[in-house]
C-alpha cells in the first residue's frame, strides 16, 4: 500500500511545547504548625456550633467560609472533609461540609505539625488563615446589602445556585441523570 503513494511526502510536524512561564504557585510556610492547627481547631469548633444553630435546608449540611493566604488549591480540599463552593473574593472560599466532614476536617486540623505522615496536602491547611460560618448577610449580594429589596410587587431576582451534596454523593448522581 505504501507503494502507491510514494509521490505523496509526509513530513512530522515540528514539536512546539514552549514551558511554562513563571513561578510555581507559592503556598503558604509556617513556621510554628502546631500552633497554627490549635488557633484554627478552636476557630472551627466555634464555628461548628454557630453553624449547627442556623437553619438549613437539610440537617446535617454545613456551608463555611476560609479566608487564605496565598495559594489553595479548591480541588484538593475534598482530603480534609470539605468540598469547595465557590470563590468570594481574592482570599475567601465557601466550602460545604457534612458531620463526618467537620469531624475530619477538626481531625487533620488537631494532628497539623504533630502526626503528618498521614496528614497529605497539609499545604491547604498551612494557607488557611480563619474559619467562619457563611451567615445570612454573606449569602446577600452587593445590590440587596445596598438598595435592599425593591418596593414593587413583581420584581426580578438573580439567584445563584450552588450544587446540591457532594459530588461523589448518591443524590448529586442523581440530579445529574435527570
Amino acid at each position: 500500500m505504501a507503494q502507491e503513494f510514494e509521490h505523496l511526502r509526509i513530513e512530522k510536524e515540528p514539536i512546539n511545547n514552549p514551558r511554562r512561564s513563571g513561578r510555581p504557585p507559592r503556598f503558604k510556610k509556617r513556621s510554628d504548625l502546631v500552633g497554627h492547627g490549635q488557633k484554627l481547631s478552636g476557630a472551627l469548633a466555634s464555628t461548628t456550633q454557630a453553624v449547627k444553630q442556623q437553619l438549613t435546608s437539610r440537617p446535617g449540611h454545613y456551608v463555611l467560609k476560609l479566608k487564605y493566604e496565598d495559594t489553595l488549591s479548591f480541588n484538593e480540599l475534598v482530603a480534609h472533609g470539605v468540598e469547595f463552593v465557590s470563590q468570594e473574593d481574592s482570599h475567601i472560599c465557601v466550602v460545604f461540609t457534612t458531620e463526618q466532614g467537620l469531624a475530619t476536617f477538626s481531625d487533620h486540623l488537631a494532628r497539623l505539625g504533630l502526626d503528618d505522615k498521614d496528614n497529605t496536602r497539609k499545604q491547604l491547611l498551612e494557607a488557611l488563615t480563619s474559619i467562619e460560618a457563611w451567615n445570612a448577610e454573606d449569602r446577600k449580594s452587593w445590590a440587596l446589602k445596598q438598595y435592599g429589596l425593591p418596593q414593587d410587587e413583581m420584581f426580578t431576582l438573580d439567584v445563584e445556585l450552588w450544587p446540591s451534596d457532594l459530588s461523589a454523593s448518591p443524590q448529586r448522581k442523581e440530579l445529574g441523570n435527570l
